[in-house]
């Protein structure tokens, strides 16, 4: 067997079938479809068990709720293929997605791979936030980088590929991070000499709907789990300087939190769509003024 599709999931019955149709609808059909089951209390193992007859080669794998990064390496642990696919249970591959990692690791057999993810089109004409969202990943795609390197430093295991060999090169995710685990793993690969490529034909739709706050929330986390990785990590502040740039004052913080820091207030507004009347491009711009100050700005402290 050559490839196989790692997805860790977390009380994710509502949105894994949405993955797991894409994956049935690969132009490649010999793939092997490993779900970690990570503690779920919900039924995602009666979701994931409907598609036993579209993937004869599917392994559902449970263990203790232990985190992401220790579900991931429990996948590679119970894995047949040489090629390793890692996918959250929110995302829909494109029907060529496989085939395309599989063409690149022929070509690159050394090399770590991601893909670009998206907001569906047609979802974010339903919700304003939502094409917000694609605007702004959809410019991502467009800006970033083909060739990773610690300057222009990316990288996702939302839609990542590896081959198991290099993967053991580089070990392991880290089990102690509840979060950026990939953030980590990417620049270990770079420092191990690994090169690391971002595909922007390799896509996929990220069905992550949440709403302003919602998406607040989570970059909330993220935001507090890199300053985890600066714990444990001091050494990256200055090997990365571009991706922890926000951990000191920039021009214009002072007045952003000012403007946005009332979190009821906002929601207030936000709630009965004063955005709405603006044009599209001011209100985007509400949109990341608002997301910095609740993400980055209130969790900012002084250590670094």
């Amino acid at each position: 067997m050559e490839i196989s599709v790692i997805i860790p999931t977390f009380n994710g019955a509502n949105k894994i079938e949405a993955t797991l149709t894409a994956l049935s609808c690969q132009t490649i059909r010999d793939f092997e479809v490993v779900v970690i089951v990570d503690g779920s209390t919900d039924n995602t193992i009666d979701v994931v068990k409907r598609f036993e007859k579209k993937f004869p080669k599917l392994i559902i794998h449970s263990t203790p709720n232990q985190g992401r990064a220790n579900a991931k390496n429990e996948g590679v642990s119970v894995a047949n293929g040489n090629i390793l696919v890692f996918i959250d249970d929110d995302i829909r591959l494109f029907d060529d997605a496989l085939a395309r990692y599989q063409q690149f690791h022929f070509k690159n057999k050394d090399t770590i791979v991601f893909g670009h993810l998206e907001m569906d089109p047609l979802m974010a004409k339903q919700n304003d936030f939502w094409n917000y969202r694609r605007t702004v990943e959809s410019s991502w795609r467009e800006n970033q980088d083909l060739n990773i390197s610690l300057k222009n430093y990316a990288i996702t295991s939302a839609n990542l590929s590896v081959t198991k060999r290099i993967f053991n090169l580089v070990g392991i995710f880290d089990p102690t991070l509840k979060d950026s685990e990939d953030f980590v793993f990417g620049v270990k690969a770079l420092q191990a000499g690994i090169p690391v490529i971002y595909s922007p034909q390799i896509r996929g739709y990220h069905d992550d709907f949440s709403t302003l706050m919602a998406y607040v929330r989570r970059q909330n986390e993220y935001i507090k789990s890199k300053y985890v990785v600066l714990e444990k990590y001091p050494e990256y502040l200055q090997l990365l300087p571009e991706q922890f740039k926000w951990v000191r004052p920039l021009p214009g913080d002072g007045l952003k939190k000012m403007i946005f820091s009332s979190e009821g207030l906002w929601k207030g507004l936000i709630s009965i769509g004063v955005f709405l009347v603006l044009p599209r491009l001011v209100r985007y711009k509400f949109y990341s003024a608002y997301i910095y100050v609740h993400s980055v700005l209130l969790n900012r402290t002084v250590r670094f």
